[in-house]
């Protein structure tokens, strides 16, 4: 029996041969679309990470290119969809509107807190007179138990409070955090679930009503 050996050469021509000319062959197992099993179009690499440059609010344009607080990344530009009317402190955008922060609620025209304030306790109108403070939206006497701080009529924890983070009225803006008394940046995270890889060196966290964040730093609020 007589067993026909062909060279590497010859097993490359004979490939080309019968594939015909524009044939592509993928090496190293990359898949279509990609380069080298790299990021598929439209996405670069950050870090490791292949991420959208037109859509990414901490890679908009450019790895590491961060938008600011309530700015969003349309097609690799930071923008502000409500052009500045929201209050900086009290007020997200979304869909173009303004809208009251996480776990604020709109009395008389103005977003209060109704787990603290003392005007508005559990609800709007809803005011603790005489020597009682509200506490976790209910009118208590006695004063605030610790480790709880009195703050215009409210117990609050300044390690955490949005309005009185490291001190009374120390106040946060709408797209920032108050972790261990002291206000930090964060943005929407592009992942469901922590960890999340396109955080990069901020913590993911997840906070039940509130989804998924990147946030600066190493700790997450309330940890």
């Amino acid at each position: 029996m007589t067993i026909a050996r062909l060279s590497v050469a010859g097993l490359l021509a004979a490939l080309v041969a019968g594939a015909g000319c524009g044939a592509v062959y993928t090496i190293g197992g990359a898949s279509a679309g990609t380069a080298g099993g790299g990021c598929p179009e439209g996405r670069i690499d950050c870090d490791g990470v292949c991420i959208d440059p037109s859509a990414d609010p901490l890679h908009c344009g450019a790895c590491g290119r961060a938008c600011g607080g309530g700015e969003v990344c349309v097609q690799g530009a930071c923008e502000d969809p409500c052009d500045g009317a929201c209050d900086e402190v009290l007020e997200v955008c979304e869909a173009g509107t303004c809208t009251c922060r996480e776990g604020f609620v709109r009395c008389g025209g103005e977003c209060v807190d109704p787990r603290t304030d003392g005007e508005h306790c559990g609800g709007c109108n809803v005011s603790c007179d005489g020597d009682r403070v509200c506490n976790d939206g209910s009118c208590v006497a006695g004063g605030c138990p610790t480790p709880l701080e009195e703050c215009e009529g409210g117990c609050v924890d300044l390690q955490d409070d949005p309005l009185h983070c490291g001190g009374c009225e120390r106040r946060c803006k709408a797209y920032e955090v108050c972790v261990e008394g002291t206000c930090r940046d964060t943005w929407p995270a592009p992942c469901s679930t922590c960890p999340c890889a396109a955080c990069d060196d901020r913590v993911c966290c997840e906070r039940p009503g509130e989804g998924v964040s990147c946030v600066d730093g190493s700790t997450c609020p309330g940890a």
